[in-house]
């Protein structure tokens, strides 16, 4: 029964999951930090007479990334326990803040100034901590703070373009013309036109948000009545990551089995196949080539190697 597994137990905070590898998040955040730099400097689509915007962009991409990583490990623990902080420095906090960051300034970074890429930096920083409370107070499950991270850094974002996109000055807009003013069919710099180009980007937030929520909607709503939006309970209490997505060694790095120590039998004693780590962390390892009954769900494998799209071949031990 569904209704029985809940994704926020009332657990103290030190009893809840916590991520895998430090050293691996921190990695994947600069290497999508520096794929960014393929992004909006790459997405000039050329350097010749487009230096100036080329080289502006990855400056206003990099200060804005800084500064919201900057912030937001202060932010983290600075904040009492009540305004979602836990005085440390919370590095899993930190590299969320600078994605955060980096989609912040992504609608903007070639038309405002590099003082302007500090400033929606360090918003974005509390736009995803507010985000990411939100989330938690609403009992949403999501884990890696996607939503926060892209949905509400995302939205700030795409406001923040035409909030510093000043032009010549403060009543001029850069719009598609480069770092110089949007001119109309005579060639003069259009003015008076702050009202539309705020209103245009809230116009398509809106329409963004329609859009998205009404295909995604429909989508979840298909695979709801097919059965198909969750998955087993088996599974769903065991975690997809473990379940599905996990290699055999993602939770025992340096070995399946801690030396000196023999595998432990889940399972009744007909059953030779499933093994439960005694080392901290490590999983439960399913040898290919059997096939095991876990309570509702079967898992096949056969020549030694997985199904194409097996339901499991590897579980996590608790």
């Amino acid at each position: 029964d569904h209704r029985d597994l809940h994704s926020f137990p009332t657990r103290r905070s030190s009893d809840l999951f916590e991520g895998h590898s430090s050293t691996l998040q921190v990695l994947g955040t600069f290497i999508l930090w520096f794929g960014w730099y393929g992004f909006n400097p790459g997405s000039t689509l050329g350097i010749h007479n487009q230096a100036t915007t080329l080289a502006r962009t990855a400056v206003c991409t990099t200060l804005s990334a800084a500064s919201a990583g900057i912030l937001g490990l202060f932010i983290k623990y600075l904040l009492p326990p009540g305004a979602g902080g836990n005085g440390v420095f919370d590095l899993a906090h930190t590299c969320n803040s600078i994605l955060g960051g980096l989609v912040g300034i992504t609608a903007g970074f070639a038309t405002v100034p590099a003082w302007a890429a500090v400033v929606i930096g360090l918003v974005s920083a509390f736009v995803y901590h507010g985000a990411s409370c939100t989330m938690r107070k609403a009992q949403i499950d999501d884990p890696l703070d996607a939503w926060a991270v892209h949905g509400a850094c995302g939205a700030w974002g795409v406001l923040a373009a035409a909030l510093f996109d000043w032009g010549k000055g403060l009543d001029h807009y850069h719009g598609w013309s480069g770092f110089s003013c949007m001119t109309d069919d005579d060639g003069n710099c259009q003015t008076g036109i702050g009202g539309t180009a705020i209103g245009a980007q809230i116009y398509m937030l809106v329409v963004i948000i329609l859009w998205s929520g009404l295909m995604s909607g429909l989508a979840f709503f298909a695979l709801l009545k097919t059965g198909m939006l969750r998955v087993l309970p088996e599974i769903e209490e065991l975690g997809m990551d473990s379940a599905l997505h996990s290699p055999s060694k993602a939770y025992a790095i340096g070995g399946s089995v801690a030396e000196g120590q023999e595998p432990q039998n889940l399972l009744d004693d007909s059953t030779e196949s499933v093994y439960f780590n005694t080392q901290k962390d490590a999983g439960i390892v399913i040898d290919f080539g059997k096939q095991v009954q876990v309570d509702s769900f079967q898992i096949e494998t056969a020549d030694n190697k997985p199904e194409a799209d097996p339901i499991m071949w590897v579980l996590q031990g608790g």
